[in-house]
């Protein structure tokens, strides 16, 4: 399927830490990576052509998690969206050229648990109107024919099958 796709897209969920210290989690507290070997994988083998990083795991390895995910994923030539050192970078779509089009996606969360980005803190964009036009402004003003936005929604509950009234304005925005 990923090879007869035009465009593939991931929605990672936690930090990619450096292969030489990586470790797995092997005790009860939910805080996830996963190593950078899978990054030639995401790009060779499933030839992804961008990463949502809006998730709620994002910053379980602090800012060091952040900050190495970032940059590995820009040392493996991978676009990715909705993570940044400051809200300014997490705000900066990710652009796919595709049939002739450039397509920008651009992610945003509202799950608690993980840090939000601000003026001078890494972490996700969160659901907001102000941040939602900022990030569509971003992708029409860099070219973008289409722009996709992706929400790690929330709405009060997760695995539910039907949209929140807070979901509904947000979709509104």
């Amino acid at each position: 399927i990923l090879e007869r796709s035009d465009v593939a897209i991931a929605d990672h969920e936690c930090p990619i830490m450096a292969n030489d210290i990586w470790a797995p989690q092997l005790g009860a507290d939910a805080i996830f990576s996963v190593p950078e070997a899978v990054l030639p994988f995401w790009r060779d083998t499933l030839g992804l052509d961008a990463v949502y990083l809006a998730a709620n795991h994002l910053s379980d390895k602090g800012v060091d998690g952040i900050s190495s995910t970032l940059r590995l994923l820009d040392e493996y030539g991978i676009p990715r969206t909705g993570l940044g050192m400051d809200l300014d970078e997490a705000l900066e779509p990710a652009y796919v050229e595709v049939a002739g089009l450039t397509v920008a996606f651009v992610a945003f969360n509202d799950v608690p648990g993980v840090a939000e980005a601000d003026a001078n803190t890494p972490g996700v964009p969160w659901i907001t109107e102000a941040n939602i036009q900022d990030g569509v402004q971003r992708a029409r003003d860099g070219g973008a024919d289409l722009v996709i936005c992706t929400p790690q929604w929330w709405g009060g509950a997760e695995y539910h099958d039907d949209l929140w009234p807070t979901q509904a304005t947000q979709v509104e925005w």
